[in-house]
Formats: C-alpha cells, structure tokens, sequence
C-alpha cells in the first residue's frame, strides 16, 4: 500500500492505493502484471507470461495456466494446475492391467463421465506407476486383483502424442485416491469414439506388454 498524492485545481488529494490481488499476488503497476513469487500472471488472459519453473515435477502439465477456479482455488506460489487440462505430447503414461483393447474398453461407470474416458497414470516409469497405485489403494486383500496385476508387471506404456497420434486425447483429472498422478484419456466423440477400430489403433500404439 503506497500513498498517492495528486494535485487537483485549488486542492491536493490524498489516497491509498493498494497493490495486493489474490494471495500472494502483488501488481506491478507499471506492467499490470501480477507477482506471484517465482513469476508473472497475466490478469487480462488469465495466463502466466513464463512457465512453470520446476516443470512436470510441480505436477503441472499445462506450464502457463492458472490454478482452477480462480473465485475459489488460490495459487500463491503460480505452480499448481487446471483440472481438465490437455497433457503435454512428452508426458509418460501408463494403463494399468496392460493396452490390449479389453483392458482400454470403457466402463460401466466411465462411460457416464464427463468426458468419458479410462484412467492413466502419469509416472517416470511402470515401476513408478505401480508404487503410485500400491499407495493409493494398499489394502491387497480387499484390492486383491489389482494387486495381482501390479505384481504381474503387465502395465502399458505410452506418451500422450502417441495417443493424439491414434485420434484420441489425455487430460490432467485429479482424484481423491491417486491424487495429480491421475489422467484420463478421452476420445473427441466421447463414448462413441471407443469402438474397437479406434481402440485397436491405440492400443498398437502403446510399448509392450499387451
């Protein structure tokens, strides 16, 4: 908070001018950029003007975007990111149970998600992927047969252009249990677009094992 002096015909006005936005943001006056600790938002396009300085290990695929629902979610270090998100062409994913076309089918239950699609977990590795599921979900005898498959090993692999590649798309959607790891992989005809065709062509675009 500065004090502004201005001098008007036959009187001088004095007032408060506050440079303080959201948490942790501070205007730049000059700019009418916002400071958020590590780097610049943008408040007319909603967007930060750098990216993420820690990359994917800040779990944030989308390096520019702001966090959520800026009228309920704050984001004081600008690291944080949006929920529906597309993921970026390099991201590493894995399906856990393996990328033959049964196991990429939807769902019951996924079909009636908005957008409907199957999870993918976001990890370096399979290995990676596992433990993220193993700590997600660690009671083995009630998670008997996903345990089963995780000690199988039979985990796909795949990059996020691999799936755009075969027609289909990869968004960021956190859940309560896995946490950001959690993606799903959607198709643009929603339900429809997870005909055997389509998900013969992705799954041959997964690596081994099957």
């Amino acid at each position: 908070m500065k004090l502004i002096i201005k001098s008007q015909p036959f009187r001088l006005v004095f007032y408060y001018e506050d440079e303080f936005r959201q948490l942790g943001q501070y205007e730049d006056v000059e700019t009418g950029l916002y400071y958020n600790r590590f780097r610049y938002y943008n408040p007319e396009t909603g967007l930060y003007i750098s990216q993420d300085p820690i990359k994917l290990a800040g779990n944030n695929p989308n390096f520019y975007a702001y966090v959520h629902d800026s009228n309920a979610w704050v984001d004081p270090f600008g690291l944080d990111l949006v929920d529906g998100t597309p993921l970026l062409d390099n991201t590493k994913l894995f399906r856990i149970g393996g990328s033959g076309v049964d196991n990429l089918k939807l769902k019951s239950g996924e079909i009636k998600l908005d957008p409907p699609g199957i999870s993918v977990i976001r990890a370096n590795s399979a290995e990676e992927a596992a433990k993220i599921m193993r700590d997600a979900f660690p009671d083995a005898k009630k998670f008997s047969k996903l345990h089963e498959i995780l000690n199988s090993g039979k985990i796909g692999e795949i990059d996020a252009k691999s799936i755009r590649d075969a027609g289909f798309d990869v968004i960021h959607n956190p859940t309560k249990g896995i946490g950001d790891a959690h993606a799903r992989l959607i198709h643009p005809d929603g339900a429809d677009g997870f005909s055997n065709n389509n998900l013969k062509k992705l799954s041959d675009n997964f690596k081994c094992p099957k």
